[in-house]
């Protein structure tokens, strides 16, 4: 039992200074802003996508080792590596011997700063309109409840989009008294039954909300 506690205590011993020193010793080579730190993170946790890689880069730590481009002529272009326990170099999920992550990072330059929030809104904004993408910040989202409380949607609206990740609901319809299409973007959250939204609104997004559920059952 002796012989036992002590490999024990030998085997603890070593897998803290294991974790220990990739924790004290790996450190980004350039400065970077809370941004691009966001971004970096962002990434890292997208391309170590395995829970077991996951594990290993919480045992361990990643840096930045270097940049290229200004973001404005050529993209800019952060280069990382990851280490876990021991400080033994973390490859890339899907290149196994690819020990080295290229991330642009264009999203967190001062040139897009304005208006680029968050690197979830440069995400949606890959995909989806600008204006859709706008409600990830909160004051635009504030908007949406402001525009469901007055909406007067007609009950000839038939043409909806659902962005359920993004709780975001979207409805066209042609308006005859200026004649041409409104787009109207609404919250989708059924889990507040669409609390302060008006009656018409509160019809269509119930729909939506039926539909959406049998759709996945």
């Amino acid at each position: 039992m002796k012989i036992f506690k002590i490999i024990f205590s030998i085997f603890l011993t070593a897998i803290l200074i294991g974790i220990a020193i990739p924790k004290l010793t790996v450190r980004d080579v350039i400065s970077l802003t809370a941004e691009e730190k966001s971004c970096v993170q962002a990434n890292i946790w997208q391309q170590f996508d395995h829970p077991l890689q996951r594990v290993a880069l919480w045992l361990g730590k990643s840096a930045v080792i270097n940049r290229q481009g200004d973001g404005i002529i050529k993209e800019k272009t952060l280069f990382v590596k990851s280490y876990t326990i021991f400080r033994i170099p973390l490859p890339n999920t899907r290149i196994f011997n690819q020990f080295t992550q290229h991330m642009i990072c264009d999203w967190a330059s001062e040139k897009v700063a304005r208006e680029v929030k968050t690197f979830e809104h440069w995400q949606c904004l890959q995909t989806f309109p600008s204006e859709l993408c706008s409600m990830f910040v909160t004051e635009e989202r504030k908007k949406l409840y402001a525009d469901c409380a007055v909406a007067e949607i007609p009950k000839t609206a038939d043409d909806t989009s659902l962005y359920y990740d993004q709780k975001i609901a979207v409805v066209r319809w042609w308006d005859t008294k200026i004649q041409d299409n409104k787009t109207l973007y609404l919250p989708y959250e059924p889990e507040r039954d669409f609390a302060g939204c008006s009656e018409s609104a509160r019809t269509i997004l119930k729909h939506l909300y039926e539909t959406h559920r049998g759709l996945i059952q």
